[in-house]
């Protein structure tokens, strides 16, 4: 791969070149502090504090479904011609209400007050980053260059996942160093506050283009405008059934193995960085493939790559620890792919104005799938078999991989969005 394919000047361009780079910028540190609150991190430290197995899988999804709200987001958005003052608000206080789940522990004395105010804690804050995240996204597709916005996009997940697999693979390390206890999770929330600072300043550097003020952005017509488009309809059927199938299982995989497979934290977050190297390393193939082929095609394929990663890990126990190798590495390289490639792929699928509205609609769905898959899986594990076999040490949940991994499949063959030309011209604004 030549080297001036990295180089901003190869997918930044044109007067917005600065606050293009800017914004790559903003990606590396944004995302960094996030991953350190999220995922294994926080499941991890409610299992900590003692927190049950669905609170902690139900709490590792927040960040998802917390977007449920912020489908009405539009109707502030739509009449701001300048955002950017109120989405800094935004980001602030989202990172600083997640830090305050480090002191709620020595406020209250009873386990179940404390589970309550961290849960509310996590899901307000997790809602005003949603918020914030509509509008930002916004902000970042007005600024990318129009002539190569996939490539521009391409590129800023391949920094941002850089960033992903340096902060997990050490934070794994920070944890088992502090014998996974709290000082360990102290640091890495810390940490991830001072990079959420440097976020908000290089947020402060770049321009913003006056956006335009959609006088009826408030009726009920010009809200349920996305549903009118079939292409964009049929895209959300897709996005919901794919992200419900994948969270059925993703939503209870720290509990299975934090709690127990019991393996070191720098072994999981390091197979979190393998999986994010395959992303990475997948991210100019998948774009290439993208171009060719356009964005069905990678996202059929993409989708079918997940399910046969989650299909592994219903294999995975102490003894067959080796074949998280395997599914970390399909895995990553399949969601390099689909989360990309969604994202253009909507994009190409909005008009020019009231993009918000759009954008609002996805993350409804999204957060919608999400909130419904740990409280579906939990509901699936109690009529599953409990057994124990070479296998299937912990048969519940990994029968609960394999019937995700099922439910996938089915997403793929059965729903509209692959009919779809990439390009659709005639999207109503």
């Amino acid at each position: 791969m030549k080297l001036e394919t990295f180089r901003f000047r190869s997918f930044c361009s044109g007067e917005d070149y600065k606050s293009q780079k800017m914004f790559i910028y903003d990606a590396v540190l944004i995302n960094a502090a996030y991953v350190i609150t999220t995922g294994f991190i926080m499941s991890g430290y409610l299992l900590l504090l003692g927190a049950s197995d669905f609170l902690a899988a139900l709490i590792n999804n927040s960040a998802s479904f917390s977007a449920i709200l912020c489908v009405f987001s539009f109707v502030i958005f739509e009449k701001l011609a300048y955002r950017k003052t109120m989405l800094i608000s935004l980001n602030i206080i989202s990172r600083t209400l997640l830090m305050l789940i480090l002191v709620i522990p020595f406020i209250f004395d009873s386990d179940r007050t404390i589970f309550l105010f961290i849960a509310m804690t996590v899901i307000t804050s997790d809602i005003v980053f949603s918020i914030y995240r509509v509008g930002w996204l916004v902000w970042i597709m007005d600024i990318a260059p129009v002539r190569n916005r996939t490539n521009y996009v391409y590129m800023r997940m391949f920094y941002l996942r850089c960033a992903f697999s340096i902060v997990t693979l050490a934070s794994g390390f920070i944890l088992d160093i502090f014998d996974k206890g709290y000082t360990g999770f102290l640091i890495l929330f810390l940490f991830s506050y001072v990079l959420s600072i440097l976020d908000v300043i290089v947020l402060k550097g770049i321009r913003e283009k006056p956006f335009s003020v959609d006088v009826k952005s408030k009726s009920l017509e010009s809200f349920l405008t996305p549903l009118k488009v079939k292409a964009y309809r049929d895209y959300l059927v897709f996005i919901f059934l794919f992200y419900f199938s994948f969270f059925i299982s993703s939503a209870f995989m720290p509990v299975y193995m934090i709690k127990y497979l019991e393996f070191d934290y720098k072994f999981i977050l390091s197979m979190n960085v393998l999986s994010l190297l395959a992303m990475i390393f997948s991210n100019l193939i998948w774009m290439r493939i993208e171009n060719k082929k356009g964005g069905n095609y990678v996202l059929i394929v993409s989708s079918l790559m997940q399910a046969t990663g989650v299909f592994m890990t219903a294999f995975l126990t102490n003894s067959t620890f080796y074949i998280l190798y395997f599914s970390s590495v399909i895995t990553g390289m399949g969601a390099g792919g689909f989360n990309t490639t969604s994202f253009t792929y909507r994009y190409e699928l909005m008009p020019e104005v009231g993009r918000t509205i759009y954008e609002s609609w996805f993350y409804l769905v999204f957060g919608v799938a999400t909130l419904m898959a740990p409280f579906a899986a939990n509901l699936i594990i109690r009529f599953l078999p409990e057994f124990t076999t070479v296998v299937f040490q912990y048969s519940k949940l990994q029968l609960l991989f394999m019937i995700s991994a099922l439910l996938l499949c089915l997403t793929v063959l059965f729903t509209s969005v692959k009919k779809h030309k990439d390009k659709t011209k005639n999207v109503p604004a």
